[in-house]
């Protein structure tokens, strides 16, 4: 079986190491992956793929994007882009076209033009009203076999409920940070990450109402996020960085540490991960962190409902309620909760549900029923 995973979004993130790592763990099961990318803004994408000996090749195709440079591009050049990407489908000849992401219909119309077989990875939670109309209107006439990353996937796109060419898998965690060891005590400083695009979707807009409670509190505490500043959330995040700095939190250090590509090292040095964001469908960082064996403050967003159960491997939050926030790290700091117990019952729950292992099974699995 030959397949073509078609990326057109380029910049590295959790589907596109998703993508990496289970075109590499097919190969034990004799399937063959080329992994198509831009050329744009890739380099870390590509790097990724050379680390892990997977095969790629980069493409002139322009991502779906509201950065008016890149949204002009992305039109004006559409139907070349269509016919480039034919033309690549026919070379290489797969069985298979692996969409990823609903707004990525272009490579759907090439795959469907070369009259190949799609799947289409659906991967979000929300969508703009002219692209899901677009994507509905593609979806209808291609007819596509579906992955579905989790329960919060399911339930926005309704359709899903009314096809069986459908498969639910979830965000992979790679082998590293199943590693990191569990964690029994905390330090004088309570040390906690947040990693993510910094953009309105990650919530970070809650986060200076969170310092400002956490500013109240007798523990120490260092946040550090992990994660890019595009050019058009500049606006965005300025801000929340000024009021923040205004806030003269004294046992409150924040700090912005910019985009990392393996996040394991920084994980391992931290006791909690924190994710605020209000709209994710298969959230990795969360994933990693259970992986991790850390104690996870996660927002209830995509899947989180069926995997953290609260206060036994991990906590739901509401990303408002900064009161609330800080209490139950306040909690955790002096020993109200069984730290080593949350930790590795954390763990237990990701090897059970997000080892790649299993993940690049269920991906076989719904590659073979879409070729029956």
């Amino acid at each position: 079986m030959k397949i073509m995973n078609i990326d057109e979004e380029g910049r590295l993130g959790g589907p596109e190491k998703r993508i990496v790592n289970v075109a590499r763990g097919l190969r034990k099961h004799g399937l063959d992956t080329i992994v198509i990318m831009p050329v744009l803004n890739s380099q870390k994408f590509q790097q990724y793929a050379k680390d892990k000996n997977v095969k790629y090749e980069c493409l002139d195709i322009t991502r779906l994007s509201l950065e008016r440079n890149i949204l002009l591009r992305y039109i004006w050049r559409f139907p070349k882009e269509v016919i480039l990407l034919r033309r690549v489908i026919q070379h290489h000849s797969p069985d298979l076209i692996h969409v990823n992401s609903p707004s990525q219909f272009k490579v759907a119309i090439a795959a469907w033009l070369s009259k190949t077989k799609v799947i289409w990875h659906l991967n979000n939670t929300y969508l703009n009203p002219i692209v899901k109309i677009a994507f509905n209107l593609t979806r209808q006439i291609i007819k596509p076999n579906y992955i579905y990353a989790g329960s919060g996937v399911f339930d926005y796109y309704s359709f899903l409920s009314k096809t069986n060419a459908k498969t639910s898998i979830e965000a992979p965690v790679t082998k590293k940070y199943f590693e990191i060891s569990t964690i029994d005590k905390f330090a004088t400083l309570l040390r906690i990450t947040m990693i993510g695009g910094l953009n309105p979707a990650k919530g970070l807009h809650c986060l200076p109402n969170i310092v400002r409670e956490l500013s109240q509190s007798k523990v120490n505490y260092q946040i550090c996020l992990a994660g890019s500043v595009l050019s058009s959330q500049k606006s965005y995040i300025i801000p929340i960085q000024q009021e923040i700095a205004s806030l003269q939190a004294k046992n409150v250090e924040v700090l912005f540490v910019g985009h990392i590509s393996d996040t394991s090292e920084l994980i391992s040095q931290s006791d909690i991960i924190l994710s605020l964001s209000e709209r994710e469908a298969s959230p990795t960082a969360v994933w990693e962190g259970l992986a991790s064996g850390r104690i996870v403050l996660s927002t209830l967003v995509g899947s989180v409902k069926n995997h953290i159960k609260n206060e036994k491997n991990g906590f739901i939050i509401d990303n408002k309620d900064g009161k609330a926030i800080r209490n139950i790290l306040e909690d955790l700091y002096v020993g109200k909760y069984k730290i080593e117990e949350i930790s590795k019952e954390a763990k237990f729950t990701a090897v059970d549900a997000f080892s790649i292992e299993k993940i690049v099974k269920h991906h076989l699995l719904a590659y073979e029923e879409a070729l029956c």
